[in-house]
Formats: structure tokens, sequence, C-alpha cells
């Protein structure tokens, strides 16, 4: 008796995820370049701009978003506040750097947060016996911080009449990374597992909290004096008038939602090691971009050498890092007792082989 026919293997195409992580990649590493455009506003106040606009333009997939319900506000709100302050110092750091280095060494030592993350499961498994990250994620970030240091050759050297590399500029880009670590260890209270937010039920408020953060560095510690009220382009609502207009409106939607909103759908249909590896990228990308657009003049050669240092550096530590096991486990930004998954209602998305995906 023959046995039944079987239906062909189909093999899902993968090739949209990978060209909407290709336009994701670009669009992000556009946005060095475009801030860089913007330089007649103070720096703290262009960050502001791009959450301005991000923050408006995610309203409205944050209304038709699955809320939290009260109870787990009073354990999870000083967390959504120290989340939203640290991406909003990511951002403010990261663009003043933008003013004061070159855009390629901005770009390099703002993405150095990998590392700074391996170096900080380390001093865990230090003082509480966690899981230690993998040799080659410390390999990684020991080449990583060498490549650094060599790209520290090129501080004060001219790059074709554009901004000279400084060594402010890079430290201050480097607390940008720092800032973006701890947000990311924040954020694991709300996604994923632990959590189990969704996905503009959690970025809208942390969004707006970060926008609020630009607005008060603005006015404290900006050098020029910054007002409320007006269109100029010392004022906060001076993105809504002119060239400012359009480039917020760009670094809001395409460079915040289209950037980092498509890389977090893409994780559910590539994995954050092809991810993070991509994003390897964006430093290379936006220093293009900026070339084409003149604000980047041709790198140095130890600029070259130490970016290429660190980016295998990055690559190595993604590549040994175990995402099955995180060694920064903790308790998610829940109500006391309730358990995983009780309030959120589980998503499903139909992935590229028609089965769905929860999300």
């Amino acid at each position: 008796m023959s046995s039944p026919a079987q239906s062909p293997l189909v093999v899902p195409s993968l090739l949209p995820y990978y060209s909407l992580l290709l336009l994701s990649v670009v669009m992000c590493s556009s946005a060095g370049p475009v801030f860089a455009l913007l330089s007649t506003v103070p720096p703290f106040l262009k960050a502001g701009y791009r959450l301005t606009f991000q923050s408006l333009f995610q309203l409205i997939p944050w209304m038709f978003s699955n809320p939290a319900p009260p109870s787990v506000y009073p354990a999870c709100v000083p967390y959504l506040l120290l989340a939203g302050f640290m991406l909003g110092t990511h951002f403010c750091t990261w663009v003043y750097s933008i003013d004061h280095t070159t855009l390629s060494h901005s770009l390099l030592f703002v993405s150095m947060h990998p590392i700074i993350l391996n170096f900080y499961y380390h001093l865990r498994s230090k003082l509480w016996g966690e899981r230690r990250p993998s040799s080659l994620e410390t390999i990684g970030s020991i080449v990583g911080v060498a490549g650094a240091a060599v790209m520290m050759a090129d501080v004060g050297s001219d790059e074709s009449g554009a901004q000279s590399p400084t060594l402010w500029g890079d430290f201050v880009a480097f607390l940008g990374a720092v800032a973006m670590s701890i947000y990311l260890l924040v954020g694991e209270r709300f996604r994923g597992e632990k959590g189990g937010w969704d996905l503009w039920t959690y970025i809208e408020p942390v969004t707006v909290i970060a926008t609020l953060t630009c607005w008060v560095y603005s006015f404290l510690l900006e050098e020029q004096s910054v007002k409320m009220f007006c269109l100029d382009e010392d004022c906060v609502f001076g993105c809504f008038k002119g060239d400012r207009l359009w480039y917020s409106i760009y670094l809001g939607v395409a460079a915040g939602i289209g950037g980092h909103a498509g890389l977090n759908f893409l994780l559910k249909f590539l994995s954050t090691q092809i991810i993070g590896t991509a994003l390897l990228a964006e430093p290379v990308v936006g220093s293009i971009i900026g070339y084409a657009l003149d604000v980047q003049g041709v790198p140095g050669l130890w600029t070259w050498i130490g970016g290429g240092v660190l980016m295998v550096g990055l690559w190595l530590t993604i590549k040994g890092g175990d995402r099955s096991e995180s060694p920064g486990e903790g308790e998610g930004c829940r109500s006391k007792g309730e358990e995983k998954g009780t309030w959120v209602e589980r998503k499903q998305f139909v992935g590229g082989d028609g089965n769905a995906v929860n999300e």
C-alpha cells in the first residue's frame, strides 16, 4: 500500500525581513548626519525635537495598544521614569557629542553599549554569583576597548576641514553609550517574558519622559538661553517652523519609529544576533551619509584602524552573548503576586512560514 503523497517542504523567504532590516539600519544611521545639519540649534534642544515628533506620531499606535492595568503602575512608575530619563540623557549626550567631535567618532563611541553591558555583567557575577559572560564576549569587550584607545590617536587631527576629533566629545559620546546601557537594563523589566508589556504601551510614555528630560537639560545646561513659547531656533517649539520642521519630522518618524520600531518588529522574525550585527554598520553608513551631506570629513588613519578594531570587538561581544540565559535576570514590572502573562493579551502575528508567532 503506497503512502499518501507528502506536500513539498516550503522554505519561507526571509528576503522581505532582510530588506526591512537594511532599510531600518539606514534610517537609524541617518539620524546623526541630520542632527549635524541642524547646526544652529542647541544640541539638547535638537534631541528634544526628535523625541517630540516621535512621541507625537506614536500616539496613534499607543491608543490602540494593550494597556497595563492600574494595579501594576505603583511598582512600575519609578522604572518608567528612570527609563525615560536615561533615554533622554542618551540622546542629549550623543547629539552634544556630534557638535564637539567628528560624526564618525561620535557614532563609534555611542555604539559601545554591548561592551559596557559585558563589564556590568562581569561585575554582577563577582558580587552576586550570577552567570559570567562567555569568553568570547569578554575577548570582544577587550578588543573593543583597545580599538577605542587606538582611535584616540586621531584626537586633534584635522579631517579635511571638518570638525576635528576631541577627547571631550568622544567622552560625552561614551556617556551616551552608558545611558543607553542603563536604559536597556531597565527595559528588561517591561518587555519580553519578564514584564510582557506591549511595545507601544511601554515606549510611548518612556519617549514622552525622555522628551521632557531633554527640555530640562536645555533650560539648565544649554550654552545659550532657551525660550519656551516661540518658534525660533532657540525655542522648545522651534521644531514646528521652516526646515527645522521637516528635519524633526524625519528624525522622529523615519529614524525614530521607522528605524527603531522596525528593529523591534524584526525581533519576531530574525535573531537578536543578526540584528545586533547589522547595527554595527551604523557608524559606517552614518559616516558615509555624513560625508555625502558635507557634515563629515574623511576620517583619519587611526580612526579607520581603531574604528575597525572596535567594530570587530562589538561583533565578538554580540556573537558571544548567550541570549537564552540573560545574566542580568530579575523580576519583571508587574504587581505583587501577579503571574507572568496574566494581563497581557497574547497577540499573534503571521510569520514568513505562515505560522503564528507569539508576541
